[in-house]
């Protein structure tokens, strides 16, 4: 029997699965490739953070400093070129020595010790661009650790096994309402900020559906950690008439806390309601019409008044104006220009200057 070639020692020691004839990408990113190329005693990391941990406390892998220190920058580009949802990465060599920082031997060498150690497996080997026709692919590595008794084992590589789905961690609705919120407020903090903000009638469907949401954001961003367990479609129901009535984020916090005659709600928030949706409609049903209209908006109220009280200031202005000059006319009488041209209307100029020669000196 003939020894083995350099292919065949290669899949043997890197437990490659054989590629099927004409697959692609998504025969490599499958769970069954994957769970076939991990062999007994590793398990696929659950998250990139367990993995770092492990490569970092990793006996194996505890060398001298400027050693330790490239393996950890191949191991940061490794976590930043992996996909969640496949569990894998596809990365080629010169990537991985740009982003990493190393030499592609000094690579090679890392890659060797992790696959040693047990914190990686390769999946599919490399294609070249003259049998993918298109370009070349690159190498198709998985992260693993090393299985503890808690672990589930590795299935076996049969060609009819089948991989159990994936189970996630289920939230509530309420947790994934919070976590939705955290973390667009989190890319869009600035944007939350102005509680002035209202909803613009010149837009279009599309733009007034999309600013209509904004403003459910930021209505959270500001309101109790209620509100914040709501999810934005619900929320944007809830809120999109009141906002349609140019009603502004403002508004809506302080109606949530205060009543119509300006006295405040005897709890601060939803404390004690076991559906925030229906605290949300009682505080607001305060301000309704009969009908079930929104009433002006509080901020409209108050710039009517304050314009109401400019007008009257004004006005109260020109006829103090208006009666100051009033009185100066009456005290001092008319001017001396005015003394001039109505005593040369009635006198004529001559007879005015000889008569009256105090009005007519300079």
């Amino acid at each position: 029997m003939d020894p083995p070639g350099r292919v065949e020692r290669a899949r043997t020691a890197y437990h490659l699965a054989p590629r099927p004839a004409g697959a692609g990408k998504t025969w490599e990113r499958s769970p069954l490739t994957r769970a076939k190329a991990i062999p007994a005693g590793l398990a696929p990391t659950p998250t990139e953070g367990i993995w770092w941990a492990t490569l970092r406390t990793h006996p194996a892998l505890n060398r001298r400093a400027h050693r330790r220190a490239a393996t950890l920058r191949v191991g940061q580009a490794i976590i930043n070129a992996h996909r969640r949802r496949s569990r894998t990465f596809a990365v080629t060599v010169e990537r991985l020595c740009r982003a990493a920082r190393v030499s592609a031997s000094t690579l090679r060498r890392i890659l060797s010790d992790l696959v040693r150690a047990g914190l990686l497996v390769k999946i599919a080997s490399g294609r070249k661009k003259a049998k993918t026709e298109t370009h070349a692919w690159a190498n198709v590595w998985a992260m693993t650790i090393p299985a503890t008794e808690t672990d589930c084992p590795s299935p076996a590589r049969e060609r009819d096994t089948s991989i159990p789905p994936r189970t996630r961690a289920k939230l509530t609705p309420a947790a994934a309402a919070q976590r939705a919120y955290a973390r667009h407020a989190k890319d869009h903090h600035q944007d939350l900020e102005p509680k002035a903000q209202r909803l613009d009638p010149s837009l279009t469907p599309r733009a007034t559906r999309k600013q209509l949401k904004h403003l459910a954001r930021c209505l959270q961003h500001h309101s109790p950690d209620a509100l914040r367990t709501l999810g934005i479609q619900r929320l944007t129901r809830l809120t999109r008439c009141w906002f349609e009535a140019g009603w502004t984020v403002g508004d809506l916090l302080h109606a949530l806390e205060t009543r119509p005659d300006g006295t405040r709600w005897e709890t601060a928030g939803a404390g004690g309601m076991h559906s925030i949706p229906a605290w949300f409609c009682l505080r607001l049903r305060h301000w309704q019409t009969p009908t079930g209209t929104p009433t002006e908006a509080p901020s409209a109220t108050r710039e009517r008044a304050r314009s109401a009280e400019a007008r009257r200031r004004d006005q109260e202005r020109s006829q103090v104006l208006s009666a100051a000059a009033e009185r100066s006319r009456r005290s001092f009488g008319p001017s001396l220009e005015t003394k001039r041209r109505l005593l040369i209307l009635r006198l004529g100029e001559d007879a005015a200057r000889h008569q009256h020669p105090e009005v007519f000196h300079d």
